[in-house]
């Protein structure tokens, strides 16, 4: 015997099947942008490595963050490196080099030392040590020395 469903159990049903339905749909969309976009940085760094003249340098959207073409040598081709060196207020590199970066395991070990709490203690004592106080060349105008 079948049982006679409930008008509002069935409406619930269908608005929850809509919703299931839309959000894959969103879930598509997405997925498709972001491979859009991962094949337009394929794009670029293919570009880069197979035109690109020896140590150029691409800036990227993050700042701080660019892609280097290290030229091939002896025992490998040209490749490419992430170099990482963070800008400061005026947006220049703080430093004249940055760190390069070439493999996952690089930056799981950055990650590692740049989190350890001791290091910026440590950085402190070698600056009082050394007598040299490090920070920003440019001073604001717009601080209030206190």
């Amino acid at each position: 015997m079948e049982k006679e469903q409930n008008p509002e159990k069935v409406k619930n049903d269908m608005a929850r099947k809509n919703t299931q339905n839309n959000v894959s749909s969103t879930e598509a969309q997405v997925q498709n942008t972001d491979q859009e976009k991962v094949q337009r940085i394929v794009s670029s760094l293919k570009s880069l490595l197979d035109t690109g003249d020896d140590w150029q340098r691409r800036d990227t959207s993050v700042k701080g963050v660019s892609i280097i073409r290290l030229p091939a040598n002896k025992t490998r081709n040209a490749s490419l490196a992430v170099e990482i060196n963070p800008v400061n207020a005026q947006g220049t590199p703080m430093k004249k080099k940055g760190v390069m970066i070439l493999s996952i395991a690089e930056i799981e070990a950055f990650v590692n030392v740049f989190s350890d709490q001791r290091l910026p203690n440590l950085v402190n004592i070698v600056n009082d040590v050394s007598g040299v106080k490090r920070g920003s060349s440019h001073k604001s105008n717009d601080i209030i020395e206190i």
